[in-house]
Order: C-alpha cells, then sequence, then structure tokens
C-alpha cells in the first residue's frame, strides 16, 4: 500500500524514475520496484494509456490521415529519431475502458447509476420542477427518442472552454 501511495506521488509530481528508487532505498522499502508496483497497478486497475505519435511541435498526431507520414504536414519536422522510434508520443486513455473499470467497483458503480435512480422516481416522472439536469428539456427529449433506455447508460457532457478542434472560428 505504500508503494502504491508513493507511485501515486512520483505521477503526480512528475518524479524521475531515478530519484523514486533512491526514494524507495531512503524510506528501506526494498522488496518493492517501480516495475512491480506498476505490475500490481495493472492488475488492481487494467488500463493501460494508448500512445499516439505526434509531432515534436505538437502540429499534429500521425493517425487517421497521417498515421503512414514521416515528415509533419505543417512544421516539416520528422516523425522519428530512428528507425521507428517516434520524436514524441501522446497518450490517451480510452473513454470506454475507463467506464468498464469504474463499473467494476460497486460503490462507484452505484455512484454511476445515480441517472437512472432520479428518473425513475414518482417526483421526477409526475414533477415539472427542475432540479437536475436530468429534468431538462434536452434530456427528456433524448430519453424519448430511445436514449437512456438501460440502467447502466450515462450521460456525459463535454466542456471546451473555448477550445477549437476545427478551424471554423466565428467571433
Amino acid at each position: 500500500i505504500k508503494g502504491l501511495r508513493l507511485l501515486k506521488i512520483k505521477d503526480k509530481y512528475n518524479i524521475p524514475e531515478a530519484a523514486f528508487n533512491e526514494i524507495l532505498k531512503v524510506f528501506e522499502i526494498s522488496k518493492v520496484s517501480l516495475f512491480k508496483l506498476r505490475k500490481l497497478l495493472g492488475n488492481i486497475v487494467p488500463l493501460e494509456p494508448t500512445l499516439v505519435n505526434c509531432c515534436i511541435n505538437s502540429c499534429v498526431a500521425f493517425t487517421g490521415e497521417f498515421i503512414n507520414e514521416d515528415h509533419c504536414p505543417y512544421c516539416g519536422e520528422f516523425r522519428y529519431k530512428s528507425s521507428q522510434v517516434a520524436r514524441k508520443n501522446a497518450s490517451y486513455w480510452s473513454l470506454i475502458n475507463t467506464l468498464r473499470a469504474q463499473y467494476k467497483d460497486k460503490a462507484r458503480s452505484e455512484t454511476l447509476r445515480y441517472r437512472h435512480t432520479y428518473t425513475s422516481t414518482n417526483e421526477y416522472t409526475i414533477g415539472n420542477q427542475i432540479s437536475d439536469v436530468f429534468d431538462g428539456f434536452r434530456y427528456k427529449t433524448l430519453v424519448s427518442s430511445g436514449f437512456f433506455s438501460d440502467s447502466r447508460d450515462i450521460a456525459l457532457i463535454a466542456s471546451t472552454d473555448g477550445y477549437q478542434i476545427f478551424c471554423q472560428k466565428r467571433n
């Protein structure tokens, strides 16, 4: 358990592996190694990040239409530093796999079913009062269109705070 707590601190503060191993020695946690901790964590939470090659200047991810490119189509930088070793990678976690893992925990699973529990009450079905996002017109329209029929369905809302994916700015 101590080792997993230290691993959390390592990730939170981006502590280099060499420094982390020194910390393990100082606190005489010799039975544990970074490799063993990651393996243990992987057994508890079976999630792996997906790595995607990207431009060294973050112009583009080499995926989709750019998957076979050796140079950035925008700045011309090389994709690889040596034979098939990318100069830079970006990682992401699969949303679907993350949600599946959360459903394996009983308490978290109950929290994720809040939407179903809330919308199954008599007050919800007969009331017109808005006290939750699920009382709104948009949600009820989606339900009447056949969405959210399973108690495990999850309503996700994304907020980008001005982040622009496409070059269609209209201000």
